[in-house]
């Protein structure tokens, strides 16, 4: 049973697909893009519920009755472009329609040119930083978890508390700062006390160190460990 499905646009947004056979207009699968991945639905009415199963036609999980397996939905890639998708009615598990995937289905995750983030205060998980005492503290000049443009670019920075009271440098100065890269782990890490120049640091994925000085991990400088990338304005 191979049926030729089209797609209905007054159903579809930017972010749901909605493909329905003609000869049944209230029949059809729904592809939505959930965080970048392609999500197809079986649906009988629109696209806001999920009243049958889906299944691929190999592999699939074996039913003693029926040779289906009882689920919502399911994910797609590429790789499962050219494999059969069937719908099967909720009430008897019976087959009620297929069609092949193809490309145009499948929905394709750009990355956004920048993301923003907002920095906080983290802690050094080895070094001479961290065996006398010493964490990074947001920068206290104003609004410093959003960063500051510095010389058109919009970095992120960060002091340190003394031991003794009080911070080592603060204002415009810093002990640390990021400048954010192309991607959310290729950015450059300094060590310096002003917004430009100074050592910059080391990468292992997303482990940096400064030197025997300190090793963290960049992600716990980033509230949620949204490390921010791009071209920030």
């Amino acid at each position: 049973m191979n049926n030729i499905f089209n797609l209905d646009v007054s159903k579809s947004t930017t972010t749901s697909k909605y493909y329905e056979l003609d000869v049944y207009t209230h029949n059809g699968f729904e592809f939505r893009n959930e965080a970048g991945n392609t999500v197809v639905y079986p649906n009988t009415d629109d696209n806001t519920g999920q009243p049958n199963y889906v299944s691929f036609s190999n592999p699939i999980t074996s039913d003693s009755r029926f040779g289906v397996s009882s689920i919502e939905s399911l994910t797609l890639t590429s790789s499962d472009v050219g494999s059969t998708l069937h719908l099967y009615a909720s009430h008897d598990n019976s087959l009620w329609m297929s069609f092949v995937v193809s490309t145009d289905l499948i929905f394709t995750y750009e990355a956004p040119a920048y993301r923003t983030g907002t920095s906080q205060g983290f802690a050094f998980t080895s070094g001479d930083w961290k065996n006398n005492g010493y964490s990074a503290v947001l920068d206290d000049e104003a609004n410093s978890s959003e960063g500051k443009l510095v010389n058109g670019v919009r970095q992120f920075e960060w002091d340190m508390p003394d031991v003794g009271g009080g911070r080592l440098y603060s204002g415009e100065n810093n002990w640390i700062y990021f400048v954010p890269g192309t991607a959310e782990d290729n950015g450059t890490w300094y060590h310096s006390s002003t917004s430009t120049g100074g050592t910059a640091g080391t990468r292992n994925g997303r482990v940096i160190s400064i030197g025997t000085s300190a090793t963290f991990d960049e992600t716990s400088a980033f509230v949620d460990g949204l490390v921010p990338y791009g071209d920030i304005p």
